[in-house]
């Protein structure tokens, strides 16, 4: 045998098992296995270091010296290696070897708190019957007090269930480990100065304290300890304790509710009161001197009426006879008490009806607030609304009269230019004419100014997403304006970026209004040198785009400390500038807010050499179609106008000439003129017309009733004829009646023969 054992190194089958194993001999521990040294902290050196308890040792010992059989078990702890005392039972067992000396293995089996010795620590249990030690156990493992016992170091030597249902711990967590471990790890919120007191006294001491469970919820606790270190059973600090969190909550709430009570009264900067169903005040805070001069015994026992307005007892008079229970139905009131020393304030007063059963009165109990600069500021505020609406309403209605008597002559202006420039005038004439366009295309970019930048101060205009080709938008826009440019001698280009799709969508009509604008701007401002458009492709995604738009000029420039002020209302760069180059001030403005629009922002530089440059950002979506470059063109030959039978009702005699040469020009097979909204219909009876153009404003009816007469006819046919109205004012003014009727479209004035052509085809084109 002992030459099999040489053979083989048993620490093999040690570091198997799953339990710590120590290796004794009769002086030190020379082995602990795998698990041990995996799970805990080190042994000392010497066993006796770490087997303290005396019968232990001797225990040990007596194997050592004498070849004495163990019979103890012995309980000691260890400690894991996060610092956790967990507590241990150690059999011992001889291990055979070839050498002089003896060994022992010791195993350890993790316990509950020495199981075989009674709930107290008795030194002999003989002292007590197996039923009175049963019995104090039933009452420790069923009581919700807390019951600990600690050493005179503070150890805990016993904890009672109890205490770790409470707290979420287990015994093994608290019991071997000093209560000051539980201070510095935040769970005990006590001075270790209070645990030294009941070390000094024989008598029982009170320590209140916070403590931290498991889960981190925090409880008070109300604890009694006593000393009883000289007691042959206890031998220590005892301690009970109970959990008083909801009654140390309601003592806080309480009184932090008696000290927000008293601070209400006494400070509040509204008059507390209470009257009774005779309407007689039996309470009034101590702050109504600083409101109506009294003081509060002065008023207390007397009526409420007596200090209220007579206009305003006429009023309770009439709503006590309409209510069943006046001061239930009437919460909120508001009323004029009399000052002592002359004049009125004005109150409003919040309350309720409290009592009314045998123990108490029926009070109204309530609030009153001194609303008397309050009132004074809100009549004030309603006359200053009043005003302002009437302003409002006087100044939409003064633009609207504006607008359709500036356009309406304009509109025939315009056309008429249209009309004798393409009919082969002679060349002094063809300069004139085109000096005449010039000049009305002006006047009523001023006007759509004045008239867009109300729209867009007032909130009315909306971006539209629509696809549309950009390259063509701004090209056009730029060409616009080369009559213009070479007439200063000006070099005027457009450059845009390859990489930007030619199908975009966003709203071409506000970016031609930016670029327009910018565009009109750099030439009016520049005498020599160049104007350029440049378009760059900042970002692409799948569905959109993000581009940026530069407009460069070598114009006059704008000095540093003017360019915040050139987007504000009516404001250029100087009065000199406006005395040279005119204009309304709001070009700018205008293109500011519609970028905002965009959720961009413009900029202003200036240019190495001189100039100016504006520039701005937009993210414009991508179709997920192509755009039919076909359908523009293939819209003027959907139907020859020498078919169309069309009706046009217009007021104004010239308007009526221009309208009749446009159509004429056209080849329109069936025209019908009528001057006013009566005659339309009386020409509608008679009549059927593939198209119908109003003029909104008409004597005897105007256009939206002759619409709606069209759509209510029973003459199916008739009643789906396209509409078209001719206005002065903007789509967003009359986009409401014009769904409501189921108006077809509008065509703007002043309009170009271009314009109204599109939407006449168009409209035909959509009844075909």
């Amino acid at each position: 045998m002992i030459k099999r054992f040489e053979r083989f190194d048993i620490s093999n089958f040690f570091d198997e098992v799953q339990a710590p194993l120590v290796l004794l001999d009769a002086e030190d521990v020379i082995f602990v296995n795998a698990y041990f040294k995996e799970k805990f902290q080190e042994l000392p050196e010497k066993w006796k270091d770490f087997f303290v308890k005396d019968e232990v040792r001797e225990a040990l010992s007596g194997f050592f010296e004498n070849h004495q059989k163990i019979k103890t078990k012995a309980f000691q702890p260890l400690f894991d290696k996060t610092g956790l005392r967990r507590n241990f039972q150690w059999d011992f067992t001889n291990l055979p070897s070839s050498y002089e000396g003896r060994f022992l293995v010791g195993k350890g089996e993790e316990k509950e708190v020495i199981p075989e010795k009674p709930a107290l620590f008795i030194d002999d249990p003989e002292d007590y019957s197996q039923q009175e030690i049963q019995y104090l156990r039933t009452i420790l493992n069923n009581t919700h007090d807390l019951i600990a016992i600690l050493d005179e170091e503070g150890n805990y030597k016993f904890i009672s269930p109890s205490v770790g249902e409470k707290l979420g711990f287990s015994v093994n967590d608290i019991v071997g480990r000093n209560f000051k471990d539980f201070i510095n790890m935040g769970v005990l919120e006590v001075a270790a100065g209070d645990y030294k007191s009941t070390l000094l006294t024989k008598e029982e001491v009170n320590i209140n304290f916070w403590i931290k469970g498991k889960n981190g919820e925090r409880m008070f606790i109300e604890s009694f300890a006593k000393n009883l270190l000289d007691d042959p059973y206890i031998k220590g600090i005892l301690f009970s304790a109970r959990d008083i969190t909801e009654l140390e909550d309601i003592k806080e709430s309480l009184s932090r509710s008696e000290e927000k009570y008293r601070t209400l009264v006494e400070e509040s900067t509204e008059i507390i009161f209470s009257i009774s169903d005779r309407f007689i005040l039996t309470y009034v805070s101590p702050n109504v001197t600083q409101f109506l001069g009294y003081q509060s015994s002065e008023v207390i026992g007397k009526s409420i009426f007596d200090y209220i307005h007579s206009d305003d007892m006429v009023k309770f008079q009439e709503m006590s006879s309409e209510a069943n229970d006046f001061l239930v139905d009437n919460q909120f009131l508001e009323f004029k008490l009399r000052h002592k020393f002359g004049g009125y304030r004005v109150f409003s007063s919040n309350g309720k009806v409290t009592g009314g059963n045998e123990d108490s009165e029926r009070l109204y109990t309530g609030i009153a607030r001194d609303i008397t600069e309050l009132n004074e500021a809100q009549n004030a505020l309603l006359e200053q609304k009043e005003k302002a609406e009437q302003a409002a309403a006087i100044k939409s209605q003064f633009l609207s009269i504006m607008s359709h008597e500036i356009r309406t002559p304009l509109n025939a202006v315009v056309g008429m230019a249209h009309i004798l420039m393409n009919e082969d005038p002679k060349e002094e004439q063809l300069e004139n004419l085109r000096t005449l366009q010039f000049a009305a295309e002006n006047l009523t970019g001023l006007i759509n100014d004045i008239l867009d930048f109300s729209k867009i101060d007032s909130g009315k205009i909306e971006l539209e997403l629509v696809p549309f080709d950009l390259r063509t938008t701004l090209n056009r826009i730029v060409h616009s304006y080369s009559f213009l440019a070479s007439e200063k001698n000006l070099e005027l280009k457009c450059e845009i970026e390859e990489g930007i799709p030619e199908s975009l969508i966003g709203d071409p009509v506000r970016i031609s209004q930016v670029i327009n604008n910018l565009i009109s701007n750099a030439i009016k401002f520049t005498d020599r040198g160049e104007v350029c458009l440049k378009l760059q492709l900042l970002e692409k995604e799948n569905d959109s785009v993000l581009v940026h738009f530069r407009c460069l000029d070598t114009g006059i420039g704008i000095p540093a400390e003017k360019r915040d002020k050139i987007f504000e209302l009516f404001t250029q760069a100087s009065t000199d500038t406006t005395r040279k180059y005119g204009g309304t001030g709001l070009g700018l403005a205008i293109v500011k807010r519609l970028v905002e629009l965009h959720n961009s922002e413009i900029e202003v530089k200036s240019r190495t050499g001189g100039g100016t440059e504006f520039c701005f950002s937009v993210r414009l979506g991508i179709p997920k179609t192509k755009m039919d470059s076909t359908i523009e063109e293939g819209q003027h030959r959907i139907r020859s106008l020498q078919e169309a039978r069309i009706l046009v009702a217009e007021d104004n005699m010239v308007n009526q000439i221009l309208i009749q040469k446009f159509l004429t020009k056209w080849n329109v097979g069936d025209l019908t003129l009528c001057s006013d909204g009566q005659e339309a219909i009386e020409a509608l009876k008679k009549e059927k017309f593939d198209l119908v153009l109003l003029d909104i404003q008409m004597p005897i009816f105007d256009g939206f009733e002759v619409a709606k007469f069209i759509r209510e006819g029973e003459d199916k046919t008739r009643s789906q004829v396209p509409i078209l109205i001719l206005t002065a004012a903007s789509i967003h003014e009359v986009t409401d009646q014009m769904e409501a009727i189921g108006i077809n479209d509008f065509v703007p004035k002043p309009f170009t023969p271009e314009s109204l052509y599109d939407k006449i085809v168009g409209q035909l084109k959509n009844q075909d």
